[in-house]
């Protein structure tokens, strides 16, 4: 593990309404959910009778004295210590992507460990406390804890009443499912109507022990999936909570092993691209994977992403699009369990158009788009669910000027692409090939002379004749025309040769001199562009490595203390695709120097929230003065950082879809 300033720290993120964090560079302060509302969770430990907190904002006045936190992809390990004694707490959340089984489990582990410094024998007691509140959000509600075992305990606490699926939003927390804790450690509950759930373990020590508990959380139901509540992908292993920590109890040291591996196959990165780079990696992988849902489809894995402090839909296409590199990178197949509920709700009655669809629904309702949702459809009005949106046949139930028909449609036919060049999967393409097509044919239409519309940066506000959009559209249709060609020879040169012929018409109108334009009809601005990447990656040389290299040059002018700004319009950033944009450049230099510049904003920001991707560049964190913008935090986009771990996933095995 690496010693490391965050401006959040990451404990048990296990899911996007249920991940806890702690806010600050000491664990004996307020933890929190990604949210930033204070849930209880309190640790405390008495040395020879003397009690002193180390987790938590409450309880205990004296404090241990921290000495240090680490963190690496799956860990955040704390340290502490005092003239007695040392302890180690480490906080284990086992989302390795490979493993569907341990990725949807939601358990993580808690590891202690305390030594003897002085040399002498002290009788230790270690406490864990998790409060009411962590099962309920708003006012008070009637809760039952329960605890039972012997010498293995299992303890839960939960709302009396369930009411799973009762709400959606943004910053909604769960307001059902039970905690659990589960160990070799007595577990009991506390309090008038047993309001809370200890448990604790007592050791005798004179060199060191040891112990471990699990954190899990069961929110019944994961999902509602077009019309049926579903449950976790988690359920297709285990019958119900109880087994599912008492495997995981019983797995642990296999676990933790199988962490480490994962954490040793990353040194060749680390080695490769910089301890800054790497360090970018932890900040994100953790946070990525606890902003996702594996849910279970009809026995299929579907993966499905919440945007935090965004608007909470689900599903999102131009969400998907910058966090796919992680699952590239490590396991393709969740790529496809990402795209499954969009193509679903593309062939649903309510979606009418011929480009692709922006989302699926509002967490954690996949019921269909939301986005530009006209008002008679308000979104105050979802929790009914009553007619699912996918299930409605109006012609207008969505505002067209809130869509992005060239941004979704690019982004499902590159990612599509992408899939089948890690996976060879043709199945999956021919399944869904009348939908590509469309989607294809309609990027081919609409050509390079683009009407003002959103992106996926829609908080930049619509710009007409957009260069980096026309980029990807152009490089989707030349992936499209690849991919046909791979199905049936030839099939895909018309759209081979309408890509050509449109990139050449763009550099015309774009190019000026020593970068590409933000749009065709302005001579001054600038922006970046990350869609060129796909160009550079599977050697489509639409736009040629002068281009790449050029675009990459003329960014390390604008680089700023804390970032790259995305254009010429703003001093903020998009941390995503800063890194995307690194990999224009020919060699890692350009990776290197983004990458110092977003730990120098890690470290030095004062915001303390989850890894933030909408960041000012010339300020440690949003003023007055930066166009009132807030942060954008806790977002599974960071899965963008892999994006030169998958580029050199591709060139190693010369994967090339040409």
């Amino acid at each position: 593990m690496q010693e490391i300033r965050l401006p959040s720290y990451p404990l048990i993120p296990l899911d996007p309404l249920f991940s806890l964090w702690s806010p600050s560079d000491v664990l004996s302060s307020p933890v929190c959910m990604w949210t930033g509302k204070e849930k209880p969770f309190y640790g405390y430990i008495c040395v020879d009778g003397k009690k002193k907190r180390f987790l938590g904002g409450k309880g205990c006045r004296a404090v241990l004295r921290q000495k240090k936190v680490e963190a690496e992809l799956t860990a955040t390990r704390y340290t502490f210590s005092d003239d007695a004694i040392e302890l180690v707490v480490t906080f284990t959340t086992p989302c390795l992507l490979k493993d569907l089984k341990l990725l949807s489990r939601p358990i993580s582990y808690v590891d202690v460990l305390v030594k003897s410094v002085d040399g002498l024998r002290h009788e230790v007691e270690v406490l864990f406390s998790v409060g009411e509140r962590m099962v309920y959000r708003g006012w008070k509600k009637s809760v039952c804890a329960v605890a039972v075992g012997k010498e293995f305990f299992i303890g839960k606490i939960g709302r009396k009443r369930q009411t799973p699926l009762a709400e959606s939003g943004d910053t909604v927390e769960a307001d059902w499912g039970y905690v659990y804790l589960g160990g070799e450690a007595e577990i009991r509950t506390e309090g008038s109507f047993r309001k809370s759930l200890v448990l604790t373990k007592k050791l005798s020590v004179l060199e060191e022990e040891k112990f471990y508990f699990v954190f899990g959380w069961d929110d019944g139901y994961a999902m509602e999936y077009f019309g049926k509540n579903v449950r976790g992908y988690w359920r297709e292993f285990y019958d119900d909570s109880n087994e599912a920590i008492r495997s995981a109890y019983r797995e642990h040291d296999e676990t933790i092993a199988l962490c480490k591996q994962e954490e040793d196959a990353y040194q060749g990165i680390r080695e490769k691209y910089g301890e800054d780079y790497y360090t970018l990696l932890v900040a994100s992988y953790r946070q990525v994977l606890g902003g996702h849902k594996l849910i279970s489809a009809d026995g299929q894995p579907v993966l499905i992403s919440k945007e935090c402090s965004s608007n909470g839909c689900c599903a999102t296409v131009d969400v998907t699009y910058p966090s796919a590199p992680l699952f590239l990178a490590e396991n393709p197949v969740l790529l496809k369990a990402m795209l499954l509920p969009v193509f679903t709700f593309a062939r649903s009655k309510a979606w009418k158009y011929d480009f692709a669809p922006h989302d699926c629904g509002r967490y954690p309702y996949v019921m269909g788009q939301v986005y530009g949702l006209r008002r008679e459809y308000d979104r105050k009005k979802l929790a009914d669910k009553k007619p699912p949106i996918f299930t409605l046949e109006n012609d207008d139930l969505f505002s067209y000027a809130l869509q992005m028909p060239v941004e979704e449609s690019g982004n499902m036919l590159i990612l599509t692409a992408c899939y089948y060049n890690e996976t060879g999967d043709e199945d999956f393409v021919r399944e869904n090939f009348d939908l590509l097509s469309r989607w294809a044919d309609y990027l081919v239409r609409k050509g390079i002379d683009l009407e003002t519309q959103l992106s996926t940066d829609d908080f930049g506000g619509k710009l007409p004749k957009n260069v980096n959009l026309a980029v990807k559209s152009v490089s989707a249709v030349a992936l499209w025309g690849l991919l046909c060609n791979k199905l049936s020879e030839n099939s895909g040169n018309g759209y081979l040769n309408a890509a050509k012929r449109y990139a050449e018409e763009l550099l015309k109108q774009a190019d000026r001199g020593d970068r590409l334009a933000l749009i065709t009809d302005e001579e001054d601005g600038w922006g970046v562009k990350y869609n060129l990447v796909w160009d550079k990656i599977f050697r489509l040389n639409l736009f040629g490595e002068k281009i790449w290299q050029r675009e990459s040059d003329y960014y390390r002018t604008k680089l700023n203390r804390y970032g790259l700004p995305m254009d010429s319009r703003h001093t903020y950033c998009k941390t995503d695709w800063q890194i995307w944009a690194s990999v224009l450049c020919g060699d890692d230099s350009a990776l290197r120097a983004y990458s110092e510049t977003l730990v120098r904003r890690l470290q030095e920001t004062p915001t303390r929230r989850p890894y933030a991707d909408l960041i000012e560049t010339v300020a440690p964190s949003f003023t007055l003065q930066s166009n009132r913008r807030r942060e954008m935090y806790a977002r599974t986009v960071q899965g963008g950082m892999w994006l030169p771990v998958f580029a050199q996933k591709v060139r190693d095995k010369k994967n090339y879809l040409l």
